[in-house]
């Protein structure tokens, strides 16, 4: 995985703002984009954004990479004043 990240000149998060990612999960919980029982998946996508990552790839088709999920996710960061964060497939990230 690190070869990835220097091959493409990717960043590395480093995880400290531990409260304001479960702060953006909930939220994201709450408006329907992700359901209860999967907050894992919530908080997955809160960690991508408040690190202001560009791009979140992952193949959890059945919670995270959804149009439903993308457009929920889009509106809540465009309500909490955060950069808008796209949602895709490995793949898809691979061929962009």
């Amino acid at each position: 995985m690190f070869f990835a990240i220097e091959e493409f000149n990717l960043t590395r998060l480093v995880f400290e703002d531990t409260q304001r990612y479960e702060e953006l999960a909930e939220k994201y919980v709450l408006a329907g984009a992700i359901p209860e029982q999967k907050r894992g998946d919530a908080l997955h996508i809160a960690m991508a954004t408040v690190g202001r990552m560009d791009i979140l790839a992952s193949w959890n088709c059945d919670h995270i990479v959804r149009f439903k999920t993308q457009q929920i996710v889009r509106t809540v960061n465009i309500i909490e004043g955060l950069t808008d964060l796209a949602i895709n497939t490995p793949k898809e990230v691979l061929s962009l």
